[in-house]
């Protein structure tokens, strides 16, 4: 599989630098519920959930 599906609801927080705005943190649904299924885009089959992905899981650095 070379591509998945997903629908997700972004949460962006963005801060005022005195000089214009900045992107702190953008979070999308798959991170907030990594249980959230994912689709085939070829079958729209429900082919694994976020965690399956790796979506909501911490990495290491």
């Amino acid at each position: 599989m070379d591509r998945i599906w997903f629908t997700a609801l972004t949460t962006e927080e963005w801060s005022w630098s005195g000089e214009g705005f900045n992107e702190c943190t953008a979070r999308h649904s798959l991170v907030t519920d990594p249980e959230q299924p994912v689709l085939c885009p070829y079958c729209e089959s429900v082919v694994g959930t976020g965690l399956d992905f790796g979506f909501g899981q911490r990495t290491k650095r």
